[in-house]
Protein backbone atom coordinates (compact mmCIF):
# COMPACT_ATOMS: atom_id res chain seq x y z
CA UNK A 1 0.00 0.00 0.00
CA UNK A 2 1.30 3.43 -0.96
CA UNK A 3 0.28 7.03 -0.58
CA UNK A 4 -1.05 7.22 -4.17
CA UNK A 5 -4.19 5.24 -3.43
CA UNK A 6 -5.04 7.31 -0.41
CA UNK A 7 -4.36 10.60 -2.16
CA UNK A 8 -6.47 9.69 -5.19
CA UNK A 9 -9.21 8.47 -2.85
CA UNK A 10 -9.12 11.77 -0.98
CA UNK A 11 -9.31 13.67 -4.25
CA UNK A 12 -12.26 11.59 -5.51
CA UNK A 13 -14.07 11.82 -2.17
CA UNK A 14 -13.45 15.55 -2.05
CA UNK A 15 -14.99 16.02 -5.50
CA UNK A 16 -17.91 13.80 -4.52
CA UNK A 17 -18.47 16.03 -1.48
CA UNK A 18 -18.38 19.04 -3.78
CA UNK A 19 -21.03 17.52 -6.06
CA UNK A 20 -23.28 16.62 -3.14
CA UNK A 21 -22.75 20.04 -1.58
CA UNK A 22 -23.65 21.71 -4.88
CA UNK A 23 -26.85 19.64 -5.07
CA UNK A 24 -27.84 20.62 -1.55
CA UNK A 25 -27.03 24.28 -2.21
CA UNK A 26 -29.40 24.24 -5.21
CA UNK A 27 -32.25 22.35 -3.58
CA UNK A 28 -34.41 25.49 -4.01
CA UNK A 29 -33.13 26.59 -7.43
CA UNK A 30 -35.91 26.54 -10.03
CA UNK A 31 -35.13 24.21 -12.92
CA UNK A 32 -31.92 22.88 -11.35
CA UNK A 33 -30.85 19.35 -12.24
CA UNK A 34 -28.89 17.39 -9.66
CA UNK A 35 -25.56 15.72 -10.47
CA UNK A 36 -23.81 12.54 -9.46
CA UNK A 37 -20.08 11.86 -9.41
CA UNK A 38 -19.11 8.76 -11.39
CA UNK A 39 -15.79 7.08 -10.45
CA UNK A 40 -13.31 4.83 -12.21
CA UNK A 41 -10.40 2.80 -10.91
CA UNK A 42 -6.81 3.53 -11.97
CA UNK A 43 -4.10 0.97 -12.87
CA UNK A 44 -0.51 1.53 -13.89
CA UNK A 45 0.12 0.18 -17.38
CA UNK A 46 3.40 -0.82 -18.98
CA UNK A 47 4.29 -1.24 -22.62
CA UNK A 48 2.97 -4.78 -22.39
CA UNK A 49 -0.29 -3.82 -20.71
CA UNK A 50 -1.55 -4.33 -17.20
CA UNK A 51 -0.38 -7.40 -15.32
CA UNK A 52 -2.97 -9.67 -13.83
CA UNK A 53 -1.11 -9.24 -10.54
CA UNK A 54 -1.09 -5.46 -10.79
CA UNK A 55 -2.52 -3.57 -7.85
CA UNK A 56 -4.58 -0.48 -8.57
CA UNK A 57 -3.16 2.91 -7.73
CA UNK A 58 -6.43 4.50 -6.68
CA UNK A 59 -9.52 6.07 -8.20
CA UNK A 60 -10.51 9.05 -10.28
CA UNK A 61 -13.69 10.96 -11.10
CA UNK A 62 -14.71 9.71 -14.54
CA UNK A 63 -17.61 12.12 -15.00
CA UNK A 64 -20.05 14.39 -13.21
CA UNK A 65 -23.37 13.47 -14.77
CA UNK A 66 -26.49 15.59 -14.40
CA UNK A 67 -29.82 13.85 -13.84
CA UNK A 68 -32.50 15.31 -16.12
CA UNK A 69 -35.42 13.59 -14.46
CA UNK A 70 -38.59 15.65 -13.89
CA UNK A 71 -38.76 18.04 -10.93
CA UNK A 72 -41.94 18.77 -9.01
CA UNK A 73 -44.31 21.41 -10.43
CA UNK A 74 -44.99 24.32 -8.07
CA UNK A 75 -47.84 26.79 -8.63
CA UNK A 76 -47.14 30.54 -8.72
CA UNK A 77 -49.28 33.62 -9.36
CA UNK A 78 -47.43 34.80 -12.47
CA UNK A 79 -49.04 33.66 -15.79
CA UNK A 80 -45.64 33.99 -17.48
CA UNK A 81 -44.07 31.45 -15.11
CA UNK A 82 -43.81 28.31 -17.25
CA UNK A 83 -43.01 24.76 -16.19
CA UNK A 84 -42.02 22.04 -18.65
CA UNK A 85 -43.72 18.73 -17.96
CA UNK A 86 -41.65 16.24 -19.92
CA UNK A 87 -38.68 16.61 -22.24
CA UNK A 88 -37.26 19.82 -23.62
CA UNK A 89 -35.62 23.14 -22.82
CA UNK A 90 -36.61 26.76 -23.31
CA UNK A 91 -34.40 28.37 -25.96
CA UNK A 92 -33.02 31.71 -24.83
CA UNK A 93 -31.26 34.42 -26.81
CA UNK A 94 -29.04 37.29 -25.71
CA UNK A 95 -26.77 39.34 -27.96
CA UNK A 96 -26.77 36.59 -30.56
CA UNK A 97 -25.84 33.86 -28.08
CA UNK A 98 -28.28 30.94 -27.79
CA UNK A 99 -28.61 29.03 -24.53
CA UNK A 100 -31.08 26.53 -23.10
CA UNK A 101 -32.77 26.35 -19.71
CA UNK A 102 -35.44 24.60 -17.66
CA UNK A 103 -35.98 27.67 -15.49
CA UNK A 104 -39.33 29.09 -16.61
CA UNK A 105 -39.43 32.23 -14.45
CA UNK A 106 -40.25 34.90 -17.04
CA UNK A 107 -41.57 38.44 -17.14
CA UNK A 108 -41.95 41.21 -19.71
CA UNK A 109 -39.39 43.98 -20.06
CA UNK A 110 -40.08 47.61 -20.87
CA UNK A 111 -40.30 46.83 -24.59
CA UNK A 112 -42.75 43.97 -24.29
CA UNK A 113 -40.20 41.17 -24.76
CA UNK A 114 -40.56 38.04 -22.60
CA UNK A 115 -37.29 37.73 -20.68
CA UNK A 116 -35.73 35.97 -17.69
CA UNK A 117 -34.15 37.62 -14.67
CA UNK A 118 -30.87 38.16 -16.54
CA UNK A 119 -32.55 39.82 -19.52
CA UNK A 120 -32.26 36.85 -21.87
CA UNK A 121 -35.10 36.67 -24.40
CA UNK A 122 -37.45 33.71 -24.57
CA UNK A 123 -37.78 32.57 -28.19
CA UNK A 124 -40.59 31.08 -30.27
CA UNK A 125 -42.76 31.97 -33.25
CA UNK A 126 -44.65 35.25 -33.58
CA UNK A 127 -48.22 35.65 -34.85
CA UNK A 128 -49.59 38.06 -37.42
CA UNK A 129 -53.33 38.68 -37.37
CA UNK A 130 -53.78 35.77 -34.99
CA UNK A 131 -51.92 33.32 -37.28
CA UNK A 132 -48.65 31.76 -36.11
CA UNK A 133 -45.73 32.34 -38.47
CA UNK A 134 -43.41 29.35 -38.60
CA UNK A 135 -39.70 29.30 -39.17
CA UNK A 136 -36.66 29.67 -36.95
CA UNK A 137 -37.35 30.81 -33.37
CA UNK A 138 -37.26 34.57 -32.77
CA UNK A 139 -37.51 36.70 -29.65
CA UNK A 140 -41.10 36.67 -28.38
CA UNK A 141 -42.68 40.10 -27.98
CA UNK A 142 -46.10 41.07 -26.69
CA UNK A 143 -47.79 44.18 -28.07
CA UNK A 144 -50.42 46.12 -26.16
CA UNK A 145 -52.14 47.42 -29.27
CA UNK A 146 -55.91 47.63 -29.29
CA UNK A 147 -57.74 44.84 -31.06
CA UNK A 148 -59.47 46.40 -34.10
CA UNK A 149 -63.24 45.98 -34.40
CA UNK A 150 -64.72 43.35 -36.67
CA UNK A 151 -67.95 43.87 -38.56
CA UNK A 152 -70.66 41.25 -38.17
CA UNK A 153 -70.59 38.97 -41.20
CA UNK A 154 -72.74 36.23 -39.72
CA UNK A 155 -75.37 35.93 -37.02
CA UNK A 156 -77.59 33.09 -35.84
CA UNK A 157 -80.57 32.63 -33.58
CA UNK A 158 -82.01 29.58 -31.82
CA UNK A 159 -85.64 30.24 -30.89
CA UNK A 160 -89.11 28.73 -30.84
CA UNK A 161 -92.16 30.25 -32.49
CA UNK A 162 -95.48 29.32 -30.88
CA UNK A 163 -97.40 27.09 -33.30
CA UNK A 164 -100.68 28.01 -31.58
CA UNK A 165 -100.28 31.71 -32.39
CA UNK A 166 -103.13 33.36 -34.29
CA UNK A 167 -102.14 35.00 -37.60
CA UNK A 168 -102.76 38.78 -37.73
CA UNK A 169 -105.67 39.80 -39.94
CA UNK A 170 -104.65 40.01 -43.58
CA UNK A 171 -101.28 38.26 -43.13
CA UNK A 172 -100.07 36.55 -46.32
CA UNK A 173 -96.89 34.67 -47.20
CA UNK A 174 -94.31 37.08 -48.54
CA UNK A 175 -96.48 40.07 -47.55
CA UNK A 176 -97.60 41.14 -51.06
CA UNK A 177 -98.89 44.68 -51.45
CA UNK A 178 -102.47 43.81 -50.59
CA UNK A 179 -101.53 41.91 -47.42
CA UNK A 180 -100.90 43.14 -43.90
CA UNK A 181 -97.17 43.80 -43.75
CA UNK A 182 -95.06 43.69 -40.59
CA UNK A 183 -95.04 47.15 -39.02
CA UNK A 184 -92.71 47.52 -36.00
CA UNK A 185 -94.84 50.42 -34.74
CA UNK A 186 -97.99 48.27 -34.77
CA UNK A 187 -97.76 45.18 -32.51
CA UNK A 188 -100.95 43.76 -34.03
CA UNK A 189 -99.08 43.08 -37.30
CA UNK A 190 -96.67 40.54 -35.81
CA UNK A 191 -96.71 37.74 -33.23
CA UNK A 192 -93.22 37.89 -31.72
CA UNK A 193 -90.10 40.05 -31.78
CA UNK A 194 -86.58 39.74 -30.39
CA UNK A 195 -83.40 41.87 -30.60
CA UNK A 196 -80.05 40.69 -31.99
CA UNK A 197 -76.94 42.82 -31.45
CA UNK A 198 -74.65 43.22 -34.47
CA UNK A 199 -71.60 45.39 -35.16
CA UNK A 200 -71.02 47.77 -38.07
CA UNK A 201 -67.59 48.32 -39.71
CA UNK A 202 -66.62 50.95 -37.12
CA UNK A 203 -67.25 48.52 -34.27
CA UNK A 204 -70.38 50.33 -33.07
CA UNK A 205 -73.10 47.99 -31.85
CA UNK A 206 -76.42 48.03 -33.65
CA UNK A 207 -79.58 46.45 -32.29
CA UNK A 208 -81.40 44.58 -35.02
CA UNK A 209 -84.92 43.50 -34.07
CA UNK A 210 -86.45 40.48 -35.78
CA UNK A 211 -90.24 40.50 -36.17
CA UNK A 212 -92.10 37.24 -36.81
CA UNK A 213 -95.61 37.13 -38.30
CA UNK A 214 -97.55 33.90 -38.49
CA UNK A 215 -99.36 33.40 -41.80
CA UNK A 216 -100.75 29.88 -41.54
CA UNK A 217 -99.86 26.51 -40.06
CA UNK A 218 -96.14 26.04 -40.66
CA UNK A 219 -95.70 29.39 -42.47
CA UNK A 220 -94.23 32.61 -41.08
CA UNK A 221 -93.01 35.95 -42.37
CA UNK A 222 -89.92 37.55 -40.82
CA UNK A 223 -88.51 41.05 -41.16
CA UNK A 224 -85.54 42.73 -39.48
CA UNK A 225 -85.10 46.39 -38.58
CA UNK A 226 -82.25 48.49 -37.23
CA UNK A 227 -83.87 51.62 -35.88
CA UNK A 228 -86.50 52.54 -38.42
CA UNK A 229 -84.66 50.97 -41.36
CA UNK A 230 -85.64 47.55 -42.66
CA UNK A 231 -82.55 45.40 -43.16
CA UNK A 232 -83.99 41.91 -43.55
CA UNK A 233 -84.49 40.56 -46.16
CA UNK A 234 -81.71 41.72 -48.46
CA UNK A 235 -83.21 43.48 -51.46
CA UNK A 236 -80.75 41.75 -53.79
CA UNK A 237 -82.11 38.38 -52.75
CA UNK A 238 -85.88 38.87 -52.64
CA UNK A 239 -86.91 41.51 -55.15
CA UNK A 240 -90.44 42.79 -54.71
CA UNK A 241 -91.02 41.21 -51.27
CA UNK A 242 -91.08 43.08 -47.95
CA UNK A 243 -90.39 40.01 -45.80
CA UNK A 244 -88.53 36.75 -45.86
CA UNK A 245 -90.59 33.61 -45.40
CA UNK A 246 -90.04 30.50 -43.31
CA UNK A 247 -91.77 27.14 -43.72
CA UNK A 248 -91.88 24.50 -40.96
CA UNK A 249 -92.60 20.79 -41.24
CA UNK A 250 -94.94 18.74 -39.07
CA UNK A 251 -92.00 18.00 -36.74
CA UNK A 252 -91.54 21.71 -36.02
CA UNK A 253 -88.23 22.02 -37.90
CA UNK A 254 -87.48 24.50 -40.69
CA UNK A 255 -88.06 23.05 -44.16
CA UNK A 256 -87.63 26.08 -46.45
CA UNK A 257 -86.79 29.78 -46.60
CA UNK A 258 -88.34 32.27 -49.01
CA UNK A 259 -90.43 29.41 -50.40
CA UNK A 260 -92.87 31.75 -52.12
CA UNK A 261 -93.48 29.22 -54.89
CA UNK A 262 -96.21 27.79 -52.65
CA UNK A 263 -97.97 31.16 -52.37
CA UNK A 264 -99.17 34.08 -54.41
CA UNK A 265 -95.74 34.76 -55.91
CA UNK A 266 -95.74 31.40 -57.66
CA UNK A 267 -99.13 32.20 -59.10
CA UNK A 268 -97.85 35.59 -60.26
CA UNK A 269 -94.86 33.91 -61.92
CA UNK A 270 -97.07 31.37 -63.67
CA UNK A 271 -99.45 34.12 -64.85
CA UNK A 272 -96.54 36.20 -66.18
CA UNK A 273 -95.09 33.18 -67.97
CA UNK A 274 -98.49 32.45 -69.58
CA UNK A 275 -98.70 36.05 -70.82
CA UNK A 276 -95.24 35.74 -72.41
CA UNK A 277 -96.34 32.53 -74.15
CA UNK A 278 -99.58 34.21 -75.32
CA UNK A 279 -97.49 37.00 -76.82
CA UNK A 280 -95.90 34.41 -79.10
CA UNK A 281 -92.90 33.08 -77.22
CA UNK A 282 -92.61 29.36 -76.60
CA UNK A 283 -92.94 27.73 -73.18
CA UNK A 284 -89.22 26.93 -73.29
CA UNK A 285 -88.41 30.58 -73.97
CA UNK A 286 -90.59 31.71 -71.05
CA UNK A 287 -88.89 29.15 -68.79
CA UNK A 288 -85.48 30.38 -69.98
CA UNK A 289 -86.39 33.97 -69.06
CA UNK A 290 -87.54 32.87 -65.59
CA UNK A 291 -84.57 30.58 -64.85
CA UNK A 292 -81.94 33.07 -66.03
CA UNK A 293 -83.61 35.82 -63.98
CA UNK A 294 -83.26 33.62 -60.90
CA UNK A 295 -79.63 32.78 -61.81
CA UNK A 296 -78.80 36.48 -62.20
CA UNK A 297 -80.35 37.27 -58.81
CA UNK A 298 -78.40 34.43 -57.18
CA UNK A 299 -75.15 35.58 -58.81
CA UNK A 300 -75.78 39.18 -57.77
CA UNK A 301 -76.28 38.12 -54.15
CA UNK A 302 -73.13 35.97 -54.26
CA UNK A 303 -71.15 38.92 -55.64
CA UNK A 304 -72.42 41.20 -52.86
CA UNK A 305 -71.26 38.72 -50.21
CA UNK A 306 -67.92 38.23 -51.97
CA UNK A 307 -67.26 41.98 -51.98
CA UNK A 308 -67.90 42.12 -48.24
CA UNK A 309 -65.98 38.95 -47.43
CA UNK A 310 -63.13 39.60 -49.85
CA UNK A 311 -63.19 35.93 -50.86
CA UNK A 312 -63.57 34.50 -54.39
CA UNK A 313 -64.45 37.94 -55.75
CA UNK A 314 -63.16 37.15 -59.25
CA UNK A 315 -65.19 33.95 -59.40
CA UNK A 316 -68.32 35.78 -58.25
CA UNK A 317 -67.82 38.48 -60.88
CA UNK A 318 -67.38 35.86 -63.60
CA UNK A 319 -70.55 34.03 -62.50
CA UNK A 320 -72.52 37.27 -62.47
CA UNK A 321 -71.33 38.23 -65.94
CA UNK A 322 -72.27 34.80 -67.29
CA UNK A 323 -75.71 34.89 -65.61
CA UNK A 324 -76.45 38.38 -66.92
CA UNK A 325 -75.35 37.39 -70.43
CA UNK A 326 -77.61 34.32 -70.36
CA UNK A 327 -80.52 36.39 -69.04
CA UNK A 328 -80.04 38.99 -71.79
CA UNK A 329 -79.95 36.26 -74.44
CA UNK A 330 -83.14 34.68 -73.05
CA UNK A 331 -84.97 38.02 -72.95
CA UNK A 332 -83.78 38.83 -76.50
CA UNK A 333 -85.02 35.46 -77.78
CA UNK A 334 -88.42 35.86 -76.11
CA UNK A 335 -88.73 39.41 -77.39
CA UNK A 336 -87.85 38.32 -80.92
CA UNK A 337 -90.56 35.66 -80.71
CA UNK A 338 -93.15 38.37 -79.94
CA UNK A 339 -93.20 38.73 -76.16
CA UNK A 340 -93.82 42.28 -74.96
CA UNK A 341 -91.30 44.14 -72.81
CA UNK A 342 -93.91 44.65 -70.06
CA UNK A 343 -94.74 40.93 -69.82
CA UNK A 344 -91.07 39.99 -69.86
CA UNK A 345 -90.33 42.48 -67.04
CA UNK A 346 -93.25 41.09 -65.02
CA UNK A 347 -91.95 37.55 -65.50
CA UNK A 348 -88.44 38.59 -64.43
CA UNK A 349 -89.78 40.28 -61.28
CA UNK A 350 -92.00 37.31 -60.42
CA UNK A 351 -89.16 34.83 -60.99
CA UNK A 352 -86.89 36.87 -58.73
CA UNK A 353 -89.54 36.89 -56.02
CA UNK A 354 -90.04 33.14 -56.18
CA UNK A 355 -86.35 32.29 -56.50
CA UNK A 356 -85.05 29.37 -54.40
CA UNK A 357 -83.22 30.32 -51.21
CA UNK A 358 -79.45 30.58 -50.87
CA UNK A 359 -79.26 32.01 -47.38
CA UNK A 360 -81.22 34.49 -45.37
CA UNK A 361 -79.29 37.74 -45.47
CA UNK A 362 -79.70 41.20 -44.05
CA UNK A 363 -78.61 44.54 -45.44
CA UNK A 364 -78.76 48.17 -44.39
CA UNK A 365 -78.39 51.42 -46.31
CA UNK A 366 -75.00 51.92 -47.96
CA UNK A 367 -72.37 53.18 -45.54
CA UNK A 368 -74.18 51.93 -42.45
CA UNK A 369 -74.14 48.15 -42.47
CA UNK A 370 -73.01 45.93 -45.37
CA UNK A 371 -74.69 42.63 -46.17
CA UNK A 372 -74.31 39.90 -43.58
CA UNK A 373 -75.74 36.42 -43.24
CA UNK A 374 -78.53 35.74 -40.73
CA UNK A 375 -78.89 32.03 -39.98
CA UNK A 376 -82.48 31.11 -39.15
CA UNK A 377 -82.10 27.37 -39.67
CA UNK A 378 -82.24 26.63 -35.93
CA UNK A 379 -85.72 28.08 -35.48
CA UNK A 380 -88.46 25.70 -34.39
CA UNK A 381 -92.25 25.81 -34.28
CA UNK A 382 -93.76 24.01 -31.31
CA UNK A 383 -96.77 24.65 -29.16
CA UNK A 384 -95.65 26.84 -26.29
CA UNK A 385 -94.48 30.35 -25.57
CA UNK A 386 -92.29 31.93 -28.22
CA UNK A 387 -88.80 32.55 -26.88
CA UNK A 388 -85.08 32.71 -27.66
CA UNK A 389 -82.58 30.13 -26.43
CA UNK A 390 -79.52 31.92 -27.77
CA UNK A 391 -78.28 34.45 -30.30
CA UNK A 392 -74.75 34.56 -31.66
CA UNK A 393 -72.81 36.74 -34.07
CA UNK A 394 -69.16 37.04 -35.05
CA UNK A 395 -68.62 40.80 -34.82
CA UNK A 396 -67.17 42.77 -31.93
CA UNK A 397 -66.18 46.27 -30.88
CA UNK A 398 -62.63 47.56 -30.38
CA UNK A 399 -60.89 45.97 -27.43
CA UNK A 400 -58.00 47.07 -25.21
CA UNK A 401 -55.34 44.62 -24.04
CA UNK A 402 -56.34 43.12 -20.70
CA UNK A 403 -54.26 40.06 -19.81
CA UNK A 404 -51.98 37.34 -21.10
CA UNK A 405 -52.09 33.55 -20.91
CA UNK A 406 -49.98 30.64 -22.16
CA UNK A 407 -51.51 27.29 -23.11
CA UNK A 408 -50.04 23.82 -22.69
CA UNK A 409 -48.95 23.93 -26.34
CA UNK A 410 -47.07 27.20 -25.78
CA UNK A 411 -49.67 29.46 -27.42
CA UNK A 412 -49.31 32.99 -26.02
CA UNK A 413 -52.80 34.53 -26.12
CA UNK A 414 -53.91 38.08 -25.38
CA UNK A 415 -57.30 38.72 -23.80
CA UNK A 416 -59.06 42.01 -24.55
CA UNK A 417 -61.73 44.09 -22.85
CA UNK A 418 -64.28 43.19 -25.52
CA UNK A 419 -64.09 39.54 -24.48
CA UNK A 420 -62.05 38.48 -27.51
CA UNK A 421 -58.77 36.58 -27.51
CA UNK A 422 -55.97 36.71 -30.06
CA UNK A 423 -52.87 34.48 -30.44
CA UNK A 424 -49.74 36.64 -30.18
CA UNK A 425 -47.06 33.98 -30.50
CA UNK A 426 -46.02 30.48 -29.50
CA UNK A 427 -43.26 29.33 -27.16
CA UNK A 428 -41.08 26.59 -28.67
CA UNK A 429 -39.10 23.89 -26.87
CA UNK A 430 -35.86 22.21 -27.89
CA UNK A 431 -34.78 18.70 -27.02
CA UNK A 432 -31.46 16.84 -27.44
CA UNK A 433 -30.70 13.15 -27.88
CA UNK A 434 -28.08 13.37 -25.12
CA UNK A 435 -28.85 16.15 -22.63
CA UNK A 436 -25.79 15.09 -20.61
CA UNK A 437 -23.71 16.27 -23.53
CA UNK A 438 -24.84 19.86 -22.96
CA UNK A 439 -22.29 22.27 -21.54
CA UNK A 440 -23.39 23.66 -18.16
CA UNK A 441 -22.81 27.42 -18.10
CA UNK A 442 -24.27 28.20 -14.70
CA UNK A 443 -27.18 30.56 -14.04
CA UNK A 444 -29.51 27.67 -15.02
CA UNK A 445 -28.20 27.77 -18.60
CA UNK A 446 -26.76 25.12 -20.90
CA UNK A 447 -25.06 25.45 -24.28
CA UNK A 448 -25.41 23.03 -27.17
CA UNK A 449 -22.43 20.86 -28.03
CA UNK A 450 -21.71 18.20 -30.63
CA UNK A 451 -21.89 15.58 -27.88
CA UNK A 452 -25.51 16.55 -27.12
CA UNK A 453 -26.63 15.83 -30.67
CA UNK A 454 -28.69 17.89 -33.09
CA UNK A 455 -31.34 20.12 -31.49
CA UNK A 456 -34.98 19.16 -32.10
CA UNK A 457 -37.16 22.28 -31.88
CA UNK A 458 -40.94 22.29 -32.01
CA UNK A 459 -44.21 23.17 -30.33
CA UNK A 460 -44.75 21.88 -26.77
CA UNK A 461 -46.67 18.63 -26.76
CA UNK A 462 -45.49 17.61 -30.23
CA UNK A 463 -43.29 14.60 -30.92
CA UNK A 464 -41.21 13.82 -27.81
CA UNK A 465 -41.44 17.35 -26.40
CA UNK A 466 -43.17 17.96 -23.11
CA UNK A 467 -46.10 20.28 -22.47
CA UNK A 468 -46.18 23.58 -20.61
CA UNK A 469 -47.98 24.54 -17.43
CA UNK A 470 -48.63 28.27 -17.12
CA UNK A 471 -48.50 29.91 -13.71
CA UNK A 472 -46.12 27.20 -12.48
CA UNK A 473 -42.41 26.48 -12.26
CA UNK A 474 -40.41 23.28 -12.16
CA UNK A 475 -38.69 22.90 -8.81
CA UNK A 476 -35.18 21.51 -8.40
CA UNK A 477 -35.11 17.72 -8.75
CA UNK A 478 -32.72 17.42 -5.78
CA UNK A 479 -33.93 14.79 -3.27
CA UNK A 480 -32.67 16.40 -0.08
CA UNK A 481 -33.09 13.27 2.05
CA UNK A 482 -31.01 11.15 -0.35
CA UNK A 483 -28.36 13.86 -0.62
CA UNK A 484 -27.96 14.03 3.16
CA UNK A 485 -27.49 10.26 3.30
CA UNK A 486 -25.01 10.49 0.41
CA UNK A 487 -23.21 13.22 2.32
CA UNK A 488 -22.72 10.94 5.31
CA UNK A 489 -21.39 8.15 3.10
CA UNK A 490 -19.05 10.53 1.24
CA UNK A 491 -17.78 11.92 4.53
CA UNK A 492 -17.01 8.41 5.80
CA UNK A 493 -15.25 7.59 2.53
CA UNK A 494 -13.09 10.68 2.90
CA UNK A 495 -12.21 9.65 6.46
CA UNK A 496 -11.44 6.11 5.32
CA UNK A 497 -9.08 7.33 2.60
CA UNK A 498 -7.40 9.60 5.11
CA UNK A 499 -7.02 6.58 7.36
CA UNK A 500 -5.12 4.67 4.61
CA UNK A 501 -2.63 7.54 4.41
CA UNK A 502 -2.27 7.45 8.18
CA UNK A 503 -1.67 3.69 8.06
CA UNK A 504 0.96 4.13 5.34
CA UNK A 505 2.59 6.81 7.47
CA UNK A 506 2.73 4.39 10.42
CA UNK A 507 4.36 1.74 8.21
CA UNK A 508 6.95 4.22 6.98
CA UNK A 509 7.65 5.33 10.53
CA UNK A 510 8.25 1.72 11.55
CA UNK A 511 10.74 1.27 8.71
CA UNK A 512 12.58 4.44 9.64
CA UNK A 513 12.86 3.34 13.26
CA UNK A 514 14.50 -0.01 12.37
Amino acid sequence: MGFDQGLSGLSSSSQNLNVIGNNIANASTVGFKSSTAQFADVYAASVYGVSSLSVGIGSKVAAVAQQFNQGNISVTNNPLDLAISGNGFFQMSQNGVTTYTRNGQFQMDQNGYIVDSAGRNLTGNLAVGGQIIGGAPVDLKVTYKDLPPTMTSGAAIIANLDSTSTPPNGAALGAPAAATAINPANPTTYNYSTPVTVYDPSGASQSMTLYFQKVATGQWNVAGYIGGTQVLPANAQIAGSTTATISFGANGAVTAFNDNAAGANATAAATAAAAVVTDGASTAQAAAVASTAVAAAVANNTLARAIIDGVNLATAQTDLAAANAAATAAVTAASAAGATAVHIATLVAAANTAMPPISTSATTPAGTMPIFSMDLTQLSQYAGTSGVSSTTQNGYAKGSFSSLSVSSTGMVTGTYTNGQTLPLGQVLLTNFFNPNGLLALGDNQWAATQAAGAPNTGAPGSSVLGSLKSGSVESSNVDLTSELVNLIVAQRMYQANAQTIKAQDTVMQTLVNL
